[in-house]
């Protein structure tokens, strides 16, 4: 299958010239890329309650390592808006262990 007929085709090409990704590696993993377009729900920043996401607090995006896609979950704008100091004190109990 070919992504250039896929119903996607617009977001697919944007995805593949910002992530530098060869045209077979994106018609290998053609479902998995038409999928989380499917799916996908963008957040914006809010309270947690508003959140959409199926797992909430945490949104999927598309990674491209070692010649694969996939599907990757990392934290949303809502658990960002919620949590605003974690990386401060993430990092700050990091440096603390460093010593």
């Amino acid at each position: 299958m070919d992504y250039k007929t896929s119903p996607f085709v617009d977001k697919i090409i944007e995805i593949k010239t910002s992530k530098h990704i060869p045209d077979e590696v994106i018609n290998d993993n053609l479902m998995i890329i038409e999928e989380f377009l499917q799916n996908h729900i963008k957040c914006t920043p809010g309270p947690m309650s508003d959140c959409q996401q199926l797992i909430a607090g945490e949104e999927e995006r598309l990674a491209y390592e070692n010649g694969y896609i996939y599907i990757r979950f990392n934290h949303c704008a809502h658990w960002l808006h919620d949590n605003k100091y974690y990386l401060l004190t993430r990092n700050f109990y990091m440096q603390i262990i460093t010593f």
